[in-house]
């Protein structure tokens, strides 16, 4: 069983800066050229799962501690829509086997450059109501 851990609503707020500064690196070591490209995935699935967890926080729900994406959403309050769910699985093995090696499937640039670009269009959409663009939209809503 995976444990869980309430925090104070008040984190929210920090961990998502914190999911902000993972999207930045990413940026940064892909832009750099000189990052495994496993390691730049990693930041964003960090972003993400960050991201998913500031939302409970917000939400004054106990937090899953795992890197599993799908456990994450899995504490979801029902009729909160979670974008992107077809791709959550692509990202959890760079949070735990593949960044500690070079995995046998190649990974383009456009590939790590497509995970980026759905990560940042949160800071753009990040004001929608209730239908939810992006990861970030998560953390705004209101209800």
């Amino acid at each position: 069983m995976t444990k869980e851990r309430k925090f104070l609503k008040s984190y929210a707020s920090r961990l998502m800066k914190i999911a902000i500064s993972d999207l930045e690196a990413a940026k940064i070591l892909f832009a750099s050229g000189f990052t495994r490209k496993e390691t730049i995935l990693f930041q964003v699935e960090q972003s993400i799962e960050k991201g998913l967890k500031a939302f409970l926080v917000k939400k004054d729900l106990a937090v899953p501690l795992t890197h599993d994406l799908n456990l994450i959403i899995d504490r979801f309050p029902k009729g909160h829509a979670i974008p992107h769910t077809d791709q959550v699985e692509d990202l959890i093995q760079f949070a735990t086997i593949r960044r500690y090696e070079d995995g046998e499937a190649i990974l383009t640039n456009e590939e790590v450059q497509q995970a980026i670009r759905q990560e940042k269009q949160g800071h753009s959409n990040s004001s929608q109501g209730a239908a939810f663009e992006s990861w970030r939209d998560l953390f705004l809503f209101k209800n």
